[in-house]
């Protein structure tokens, strides 16, 4: 008994970690000035769930967050920023603030300084959006091909061995490997995903996950028997031959090589290694992404763009010359890679389909992408006065969202047109807008 009272409460525990807080405030870099937490109320249509992580651990608040009605609701309790315990009338744990990440509208408050009652969650904020997102984007692939709960999977024809199911599944970064080949093992055809989530003892963000990656990588097909694998997947896996991560935000990431330190056994990243994993990405010889890596990491960005309500830009440019059988590819490469050197380091450049180049600018609009053209166009020329001879015309077309288009296919058609119709008019570059 005396045990029991002396055992440290949660409340205690938190204190105890050094950090000092004010509930519902954050204090300044001078430590003078306290600023009023957001979280007070709003809603998830303006605040996604993403968000109010975010802030919240940027807040480090303590409390509890209620979304939704009171009939049906989810209280996530944080303590100094972190969720550490969530529920709602169905489930307890992370699943409950994963499906979140699914809510489009949905009211919330916020009850400062209450302290969690208990903790079932042990992930980072950062770790619970990269998994949100990922729930969204498994959830919405197999939504696109008619694949729900009471669907019954398929195995493809070929005798594989766990080892190769384990090749197979090397591109997918951070999965949980044994869960991958159980749920597999499991599909015979006569068991439905949700009988098979249910004798594994899957949440559902768990099973949509998995299935999908069964499905991206060709291990399983759709009840038509239809292979969903992704080339995307294959290319990068094949051309890097190193596990592929994508982090919160939808970002493409390499898994950077690593090499062991022989005096005292610490990992370090091999920078040369890293610089080769890179390169391979690219076209040979050049500073420019591969068409198909260009258009993956587009749809990861406006995926990202989308999820935190952000802004992101497309440029879509042609290079064109007078100059009877057109650059020589050296010379071509020489035009690319100045223009990777003018762009910012977050940019992306690569090319967009056979004759065009793309450059996806996160965090920008329309006019200010428009201010990186016209740095283009004044910075490339002095720096290149050789290729003179080529007489080179750059003509661009930008399109941007959420100001000109909501969605990726209308974001990359509208730039195109814009480009096509600043060649018919002789303009360096256009707007999406300037069409419209």
């Amino acid at each position: 008994m005396m045990a029991d009272k002396n055992r440290e409460s949660l409340g205690d525990r938190l204190k105890r970690s050094g950090v000092n807080t004010i509930d519902g405030f954050k204090r300044t870099g001078d430590g003078n000035e306290l600023i009023a937490n957001p979280l007070v109320q709003g809603d998830l249509k303006d605040k996604p769930i993403s968000w109010i992580l975010e802030v919240a651990n940027d807040y480090e608040v303590t409390g509890h967050l209620i979304v939704g009605s009171s009939a049906c609701s989810v209280n996530i309790q944080f303590g100094l920023g972190k969720p550490l315990h969530s529920f709602s009338p169905v489930a307890t744990g992370l699943n409950t603030i994963i499906d979140l990440f699914t809510w489009q509208e949905g009211r919330f408050h916020f009850e400062n300084g209450k302290q969690p009652e208990a903790v079932t969650i042990s992930l980072s904020p950062e770790e619970i959006v990269h998994k949100g997102e990922a729930y969204v984007q498994d959830l919405n692939f197999l939504e696109r091909n008619a694949i729900s709960d009471m669907s019954f999977l398929l195995r493809p024809a070929d005798k594989l061995s766990e080892t190769d199911i384990e090749n197979r599944l090397r591109c997918i970064p951070n999965i949980n490997l044994n869960q991958h080949i159980d749920f597999f093992k499991n599909v015979y055809g006569s068991l439905n995903i949700k009988d098979i989530a249910e004798k594994l003892e899957l949440k559902k963000y768990e099973w949509v996950s998995t299935a999908a990656n069964l499905l991206r990588v060709g291990l399983i097909l759709a009840p038509n028997g239809k292979s969903l694998k992704s080339a995307d997947l294959e290319l990068i896996s094949t051309a890097t031959n190193i596990p592929v991560t994508s982090l919160s935000g939808g970002t493409l990431y390499q898994s950077a090589p690593v090499q062991e330190t022989q005096n005292d056994g610490l990992i370090q990243i091999e920078r040369v290694l890293l610089e080769e994993a890179r390169r391979s990405l690219n076209e040979p010889g050049t500073e420019t992404m591969s068409s198909k890596v260009f258009l993956y990491m587009l749809d990861r960005e406006f995926a990202r763009a989308s999820r935190f309500g952000t802004t992101l830009a497309l440029i879509v440019f042609s290079i064109d010359t007078t100059l009877a059988g057109g650059f020589d590819p050296n010379d071509l490469a020489r035009i690319t890679a100045a223009i990777s050197r003018i762009k910012r380091d977050v940019d992306m450049f690569g090319r967009f389909g056979d004759r065009l180049f793309g450059l996806i600018l996160p965090g920008v609009d329309s006019n200010q992408a428009k201010v990186l053209v016209e740095r283009i166009m004044t910075d490339l020329p002095p720096s290149l006065p050789d290729l003179g001879r080529y007489n080179p015309t750059l003509r661009f077309g930008i399109a941007s969202a959420p100001t000109d288009v909501k969605d990726i296919d209308t974001l990359m058609k509208k730039s195109q047109l814009a480009r096509l119709k600043a060649s018919e008019t002789g303009e360096p570059c256009l707007l999406a807008a300037d069409i419209t």
